[in-house]
């Protein structure tokens, strides 16, 4: 696996891509999250299905989702390698710093309607 990144996309969402150069016995991959870089990651993905041959691959991450803080500066990304034996291998991280305005467009989503 190689070219791993992280992107912001719009206000709300986070692009990880990567490529491989070889997927033999390779089943899938998962895009895992966490808030720092030694933290816990979390799947944010259900399983990619591999393509069986050296491939690009992309996953949009809505950033919006209420396990990512208002107050969070970045993000940290690591994709999950999992082969025909179900045995994981990470790499990672990548890191990508979060809009500043994105506080005003959480809390936006986060008022409640007024009461009747």
């Amino acid at each position: 696996m190689y070219d791993l990144a992280a992107n912001i996309v719009g206000k709300t969402n986070v692009e990880v891509s990567w490529k491989t150069s070889l997927e033999d016995g390779v089943r899938g991959f998962y895009v895992t999250r966490a808030l720092t870089q030694n933290g816990t990651y979390t799947r944010v993905s259900d399983l990619i299905p591999a393509n069986g041959e050296p491939s690009a691959y992309s996953f949009i991450d809505n950033i919006t989702k209420p396990s990512v803080p208002v107050k969070a500066t970045g993000l940290y990304y690591k994709v999950e390698s999992v082969d025909i034996d179900d045995a994981v291998t990470p790499y990672g991280p990548v890191k990508v710093q979060l809009p500043t305005e994105r506080t005003t467009v959480i809390k936006d989503r986060t008022k409640k309607a007024p009461r009747k």
